[in-house]
């Protein structure tokens, strides 16, 4: 039997969600029991009982809906194990310890959190899997893929030399953002 996972998440138009998290999440399909939970959704999905469940994974940055529910399944159910997907912000948290473990995606983001016990690298291309065909060739020197937001830090690119693309979306709910 596969030890059960919730994945809980806050997103406005889940339909719309097809990034390397969302592959990762059905990849996971094939040795969990995996259930994913949109607070978008709440009072509409019935899940399963929180306490059958042996791992609870949240997307979401600190403060945001999804941090909070979490630090609220940890007060109902506080030896659930539970871990955060870092979403967002650069500000320090606060009780990052409420977690077991953090997934954080860039080095820059690591020094937020390094008094915590238990952090990974876990997002971007693994470079000891993904590399570039040996014939191909460079059209590129920098690219980026994501949301046209602050923490994917697509300012940085402009300060280089070289061909330069950024693939991504606008943000549905911060326009200001995505444009600046």
């Amino acid at each position: 039997m596969k030890p059960k996972v919730l994945f809980v998440y806050d997103h406005k138009y889940p339909k719309l969600w097809k990034d390397g998290l969302w592959a990762a999440l059905e990849l996971l399909k094939e040795d969990f029991d995996l259930t994913k939970f949109n607070l978008q959704d709440k009072g509409k999905v019935v899940i399963d009982p929180l306490s059958s469940f042996e791992f609870v994974l949240g997307w979401g940055a600190f403060n945001s809906s999804v941090d909070l529910a979490l630090k609220e399944l940890k007060v109902q159910f506080p030896q659930k194990k539970t871990g955060l997907c870092i979403a967002g912000n650069a500000f320090p948290p606060e009780n990052i310890d409420a977690y077991d473990v953090l997934f954080y995606e860039t080095e820059w983001y690591k020094p937020q959190i390094e008094s915590h016990s238990n952090t990974i690298r876990a997002f971007g291309v693994n470079t000891d899997i993904y590399n570039p065909w040996p014939e191909a060739p460079i059209i590129w020197d920098f690219l980026s893929v994501g949301s046209f937001s602050y923490w994917k830090r697509h300012e940085k690119i402009i300060e280089r030399t070289g061909t330069k693309m950024v693939i991504g979306e606008i943000q549905r709910d911060n326009w200001t953002e995505s444009f600046d």
